[in-house]
């Protein structure tokens, strides 16, 4: 025998007889979980990203995120970890939460790494952990990683292998605990921005919801955004504990009143685009796009910059009196809300509020000047079918649409609707109970998006434009705007439609500068409950004849970005530069953490301002902080000449140059530019040191230009022009 092993023999046996004692005994605390193994043990991927790389376990797909480092021993047991533990769960209804660790515990995971390809997406690959089943539910987890992109997805699939119906709750499929986030420096922002979807349809939500979390520390250096994309299963929210930090929380897929997995069967949580160590700008810019692959097509009418509605208590006279006074604003829509019919499902408007026929209400608020919309609920029926209806207890009848017969009544009852003369659909979310969409087999979420989906099938290829209700009521003022504004900015620009925001104007209803231009970045309607003040009418008139700017928030990270960047219309997109303006109290910036559209090198962009009619270079890199509003120009690729901006305009007149190129062959840049307000407007041409002018031309004539330094100065005529400045080699 060896006598070296008796201690050990012994600690097992007594083990083994209090374990025994534990399950004949009185009950005993729960085993405490084991203590995981350093992860220098453990089985994992790493992914790199910029400064940053991220750690997938295999044994229960943990991941973390850390700072690259050079290989070391130090760096391999002590690394630079700044986002510690990232998990998910899994809750079963009538069941139990199944979260990660428990699932690990079960057993020998399978880590499987196979090729994937998706739609605008591309080539990729994913790597799956695989868990033992457990409540006859087979987990996996998987990251994809794409080849032409810097960002990762996260989904968490759920597998029925059992013999009878599962009902799945909620799927979370990241999870960030307390104190997660390690090392922030003071100067670390981040938040967690109210934009949700109804079906494919982008919504703000009220204030502390959300489906994003955005972290950006410059200092640490840390830069993480995580969003759900849509989809029509689930309702999805990133959750923080209530009044806690927006640092620690659960991104959830929400399949309420559950969604019903049969033998065999599977779902998977919506996807959460994450993206870490690559500018805040550009990852909010590659989400948007994978936004606007996601979201609603783009609709076939205008959407409406604003209407105006009335209360639930108001009716028809009223909304008609508000609405007429409402056009003065430059408000040309009005919205029935969502009290109008008589009996649910009927059709027929419910005296004395509304006329029976809906259609004399569209038409008397066409003859006040507005294009008429109303407020719909496409799950409501007047009569019941068993085969395609259900009935509540208070008596209400309710369609499913998930059948071809509910789907065709729906659809048939809305083109009903729009043949009386409306122009655009605000589609409520349902009151549906919780009892008939079990009934049915729908989560809440789907029965949504079946709605959306009817609903756009009766409105068809008219210019009918179908749009989810309000659901956020926010205060007109500059930053609640800003933060509404930067949520979604690419969307607007694919003509997307997305949920109005109810807007409040407080005191006298007057507004400044920087809230007008806030507005003028909104890129969703803006619903106002009765006209507004007459104080405010010139002012919003004034910023609904102008279209919105085509600019993205900077500073992404913020709640109410203040930095935002002018982008110029495609057709002058590689000949001219970019304009950034930046709100009063905006903080200093990096221009290495800017959009960089032009695939330039970070950091290699010129800074620069108009200053008495000349350019002044800012050499720091870095955006400079500002107790007041201010413009400055951006040159992202200083290796060509390119039409830097125009002093003397509003954002350096970026949103007055409708073309401009630049010829390598012929070393010519060519532009147009619209008619500029302001006498003394110069465009100002940044000419690289290797190259010199040959020569301009505006409007056809010879100019002799200003040329100072590597700038080239060109006084412009009030009309604008067409130019032509030809260049050779220094």
């Amino acid at each position: 025998m060896n006598w070296k092993m008796l201690p050990m023999l012994a600690f097992m046996f007594f083990s083994l007889f209090f374990f025994a004692l534990a399950e004949n005994g009185a009950a005993q605390p729960a085993t405490p979980p084991a203590e995981k193994l350093p992860w220098t043990l453990r089985e994992h991927y790493t992914f790199p990203g910029g400064p940053l790389r991220l750690d997938y376990a295999k044994d229960n797909a943990e991941w973390r995120i850390k700072v690259y480092e050079e290989d070391s021993e130090t760096s391999r047991m002590n690394p630079d970890v700044a986002l510690r533990t990232v998990g998910f769960s899994v809750a079963v209804k009538d069941g139990p939460i199944l979260t990660n660790d428990m699932l690990g515990a079960g057993g020998e995971t399978i880590m499987a790494r196979e090729p994937h390809q998706m739609d605008f997406v591309g080539e990729g690959t994913t790597y799956t952990v695989r868990f033992v089943p457990q409540e006859d539910l087979l987990v996996e987890h998987t990251i994809t990683t794409f080849r032409r992109w810097n960002f990762l997805f996260l989904t968490v699939k759920v597998t029925n292998q059992g013999a009878n119906p599962k009902g799945i709750l909620k799927i979370s499929p990241a999870i960030i605990p307390t104190h997660a986030f390690e090392g922030l420096s003071d100067a670390a922002v981040s938040s967690a921005r109210p934009l949700m979807f109804r079906g494919p349809y982008p919504v703000f939500g009220p204030e502390g919801q959300g489906t994003a979390l955005r972290v950006y520390d410059a200092a640490r250096p840390l830069s993480l955004m995580m969003a759900f994309l849509p989809s029509g299963f689930a309702a999805c929210r990133y959750t923080s504990p209530s009044g806690g930090s927006n640092l620690e929380g659960s991104f959830e897929c929400d399949y309420a009143p559950g969604y019903v997995l049969q033998p065999g069967d599977s779902i998977t949580s919506n996807p959460i685009f994450i993206s870490f160590g690559f500018p805040p700008a550009m990852a909010q810019s590659q989400y948007d796009y994978l936004l606007s692959n996601a979201c609603a097509p783009a609709v076939s009418g205008e959407l409406p910059r604003a209407w105006v509605t009335v209360a639930d208590t108001e009716g028809l006279a009223v909304l008609r009196a508000e609405a007429g006074n409402a056009v003065s604003a430059g408000i040309t829509h009005a919205l029935i809300p969502g009290n109008w019919e008589g009996r649910p499902g009927t059709l027929e408007g419910g005296a004395p509020k509304y006329p029976k026929n809906i259609a004399e209400a569209a038409n008397s608020l066409s003859g006040a000047g507005c294009t008429p919309g109303i407020t719909v609920d496409p799950l409501l029926a007047h009569k019941g079918n068993g085969a395609w209806t259900a009935q509540s207890e208070d008596g209400q009848y309710w369609v499913n649409l998930n059948s071809a017969e509910g789907k065709e009544y729906a659809v048939s009852r809305l083109k009903k609707l729009i043949d009386k003369g409306f122009g655009f659909l605000a589609i409520e979310a349902s009151t549906i109970p919780d009892a008939v969409l079990e009934q049915f087999g729908l989560t809440r979420a789907q029965a949504d998006a079946y709605a959306f989906a009817a609903a756009g099938e009766a409105a068809g290829a008219s210019k009918v434009v179908v749009l989810p209700s309000s659901s956020a009521k926010i205060n007109l003022t500059r930053d609640a705007l800003l933060d509404a504004a930067s949520a979604a900015v690419q969307l607007r620009e694919r003509n997307i439609g997305m949920a109005a925001i109810t807007a409040h104007l407080a005191g006298s209803g007057s507004l400044d500068d920087e809230t007008l231009l806030a507005l003028q970045l909104l890129g969703c309607p803006v619903e106002f409950i009765g006209a507004p003040p007459r104080s405010a009418q010139n002012d919003l008139a004034r910023v609904f004849a102008q279209p919105l700017l085509r600019a993205r928030a900077q500073d992404t990270p913020r709640k109410a970005p203040l930095v935002w960047l002018l982008m110029p219309e495609p057709a002058a997109r590689g000949g001219a530069g970019d304009a950034l303006f930046s709100f009063s109290g905006a903080p200093g910036w990096e221009t290495a953490a800017l959009e960089n559209s032009d695939n330039a090198t970070p950091g290699a962009a010129l800074l620069w301002r108009p200053v008495d009619g000349r350019t002044a270079l800012i050499n720091d890199g870095r955006l400079p902080a500002n107790d007041k509003y201010a413009v400055f120009g951006l040159v992202p690729d200083p290796n060509q000449p390119v039409l830097a901006g125009i002093s003397g305009a509003p954002f350096l007149g970026m949103d007055r140059i409708k073309k401009c190129t630049w010829s390598v062959e012929t070393r010519t840049l060519t532009g147009e530019i619209a008619a500029v307000t302001g006498d003394r407007a110069t465009a100002h041409i940044y000419v690289p040191q290797t190259f010199a002018v040959a020569s301009a031309r505006l409007n056809g004539k010879d100019l002799r230009p200003d040329a100072a330094s590597q700038w080239l100065s060109m006084p412009l005529e009030s009309g604008g022009g067409v130019f032509e400045i030809t260049f050779s080699s220094r």
